[in-house]
């Protein structure tokens, strides 16, 4: 890392393996009309963390400063503005009947997810797939998943 800072799991916590996936999650900040409707990527992420142990939350912070993590997210800002075009091109329904057809086929929400998304769905397999963390936050966000 540049400007090497101390680190240690001891101040600073691991996303995956500190089980704390639930107690941050991820919001867009547009920087222009545009980026709102998909047609640009000018978009900021930030993160929001409130575990409601201020140890916690320190320990978290301090992870996303060493990380920049908001910085990197930013920069992948492609990525969600895929998700901008898909949320303004088509509707919620529309996502819910795609789910319901290919159920029909034997695939489970999940797989399809996975698919549409490129991203994983289940919390416990965001570690396999970059931004699956990130994506799903922002698909909340957007009212394109539950």
């Amino acid at each position: 890392m540049k400007g090497f800072k101390k680190f240690n799991l001891v101040s600073n916590l691991h996303p995956y393996k500190d089980e704390i996936i639930s107690f941050y999650n991820y919001t867009f900040v547009p920087q222009d009309v545009k980026s709102i409707i998909g047609s640009n990527s000018n978009l900021s992420v930030k993160l929001n963390v409130a575990s409601g142990d201020v140890d916690i939350d320190k320990k978290i912070n301090n992870s996303i400063e060493i990380f920049k993590l908001e910085d990197i997210m930013s920069a992948h800002s492609d990525e969600l503005k895929d998700l901008f075009n898909i949320r303004y091109k088509f509707s919620e329904r529309y996502f819910e009947e795609l789910f319901n057809k290919y159920k029909t086929l034997g695939l489970n929400y999940n797989n399809v997810y996975e698919v549409v998304f490129g991203a994983e769905y289940n919390e416990l397999d965001f570690a396999n797939r970059p931004f699956s963390k990130l994506k799903k936050d922002i698909l909340k966000e957007l009212v394109i998943i539950k």
